[in-house]
Order: C-alpha cells, then structure tokens, then sequence
C-alpha cells in the first residue's frame, strides 16, 4: 500500500511538471547600469563631448608597442572645471577625487577628458571652451582611474604656466645646446664628468620645459608611489608664474644601443639641458642628462628605454640654493 501511495505521488509530480520533463530555470538578464545622477546632468550634450574631431579607438596594436608609458607623459592643460567621458560606454564618469576640479553643470564645462580604457588606454584633453585638442597621449597597456586621475593632477598642476610659454621659450635661449656645449662631444671616459659639471644654482621656484613640444613637465607627471622621492622630489617647484626663478629646457635625444640577437636596436633617451636664471634671464650652463636603454631581452621592433628624469632630478638636488 505504502508503494503504490509513492508512485501515485511521483506521477503527480512528473505530470506537473510536462510530461516528466525538469524545467529548465529562467536565467535573469544582468540589468545594464544607470547613468548616475551626476551623469544624467550632462547627457544631453554627450555627443558634443565625444565629437569626432577629437575621438577614436585605441591605436591598433599599440599595447604591443615599446615606447608607451616611458615616453614623455600627457601633455597640455586643464582649462576651468572639468568632465571625463569614457568613450568605450558612452558615458560621463565622475565625480572623482575631490582635489581635480569637476564641473556641476554642463555650463561650467572648461575641459572634457576624452579616455579609452579597453586594451591601451587613451587619454584626450580638450579646451572646451576652444574646441580644441591640448594634449593627448596613447598609452601601451590598460590603465586604471587611478592612473588617469594621476595624470589629470600633473597637468593641473602646471596648467597656470602655459600662457606664459612665449616667455619660458624666448629666442635668446630657445635654441637647443650643441654636443660641444653639453660635453657630448668629448671622449667617452669624459663624456658625463663634463656634462654634469655645470656651473649653476637655484633661485627661488622652478619649472621645467619640453622646448621641443611646448610642454610644461610636472613632477606629478613622474612620481610614483613606490619611489624613494616625495611627491615634488624635494625640489622648489613654482606654484604660479610669479614664483618662477629658475627655468630649465630639455631637448630629447636618442642614442642608439646594441642590436638584438634576431634583429631590433635598443635605444638610449637622453636630455639636452639649458638651466637658465629666469629672474636675471641669464643661461647659467647647458648639460646633458643620460637616459636608461632597454631591456636585456627584446620585446618587439626595437626597444626603447626611459626618459632621465630622474637623472635630472639628482642634478637638480646638488644645486644649491639663491
């Protein structure tokens, strides 16, 4: 009795359920994402923020390139208040960290970062208010937020310089320093004593130019968390154009290394370097600052060691003060 009570309930069940057929479970789509508050401000012009003149996928290939993030670091300034847009989904992001400045409203727009995070991160800063591109830098790998609001800090940090370029690059110095003036032209044994003997000092706050690219360096654009150096390498950075006594230029130069053993160069990134008294507009001596080469195995076409910035650093930290 007992056996016939089970099979009349198992029939009942299997009956229930189609014909002895174990329903398969729905699956719940994953919903897509609001826009946050913040973002929804701005919807309405996101097609003038991701306009095509300063929009585009990620070079092709280019995370298997060798000259990224080592190269000279995003260049240009942040004009105003700020928004970033990521181009892969369409969307503003933000706010972020409370020490960049964020626009609230769409009016108060001055800068829109244009970022493409998937495979090599790119990075476009756009004068808004100019509709135009003031920097911008392909980088060879996927980077974080983190790292992209690390650059937005460096180029915050020098963005009230950048009026003043015609200054920093007057014609009486703008002009970038022979071997024969930097020591480079001497044998290789004499070759770094002679280009790091230079005669000079530092007055009151600096900056360091790019002569070739018209940019401003900020030592956030190089600092690293797991660095020895603070965050101003304990140097007397200027605040503002006002504090600047002390400019110095560099010039990229690159020398070519040893050549891999199934093809390819390895190359050295140097610095030519004027330092100058800005305040009594005087050139104080010019040098030359050696770079790293690259790696001992090679990576791909040719590889392409680091700019010596802290190198530059060093020399700058000997100088005494005035």
């Amino acid at each position: 009795m007992r056996t016939r009570l089970l099979v009349g309930v198992l029939a009942t069940l299997l009956v229930g359920c189609g014909g002895g057929t174990v329903p398969t479970p729905k699956s719940t789509p994953i919903p897509t994402p609001s826009p946050t508050p913040y973002a929804v401000n701005f919807e309405p012009y996101l097609s003038e923020y991701l306009d095509p003149a300063w929009t585009g996928e990620p070079i092709e290939g280019a995370e298997d390139a060798c000259d990224g993030p080592k190269d000279l670091p995003l260049g240009g300034y942040i004009n105003g208040a700020l928004i970033v847009v990521d181009a892969d989904r369409g969307e503003v992001v933000g706010p972020g960290p409370s020490d960049l400045p964020w626009a609230n409203t769409p009016s108060e727009v001055g800068t829109v970062v244009v970022v493409h995070l998937k495979r090599a991160t790119s990075i476009t800063l756009v004068d808004f208010e100019k509709k135009v591109v003031v920097g911008k830098k392909q980088y060879h790998a996927a980077l974080g937020w983190m790292e992209v609001y690390d650059a937005l800090r460096g180029r915050l940090s020098v963005s009230p310089f950048y009026s003043h370029l015609d200054e920093y690059l007057a014609k009486k110095w703008a002009r970038k320093p022979t071997d024969k003036e930097t020591g480079e032209s001497l044998p290789a044994g004499r070759k770094r004593a002679a280009a790091w003997a230079l005669d000079g000092y530092i007055r009151g706050g600096l900056i360091i130019v790019a002569a070739d690219t018209r940019e401003i360096l900020s030592p956030l654009d190089w600092y690293d968390r797991r660095d020895k150096y603070p965050p101003d390498f304990g140097l007397p950075f200027a605040d503002t154009p006002e504090e600047i006594g002390t400019l110095v230029l560099v010039w990229p130069d690159k020398d070519e290394g040893r050549s891999y053993t199934d093809g390819g160069n390895e190359y050295y990134l140097n610095w030519k370097v004027k330092l100058i008294d800005f305040e009594k507009r005087t050139v104080l001596d010019a040098g030359w600052a050696g770079g790293y080469g690259g790696p001992p195995t090679k990576r791909c076409r040719g590889d392409i060691g680091s700019w010596p910035w802290s190198v530059l650093v060093d020399y700058l930290l000997e100088l005494p003060r005035r």
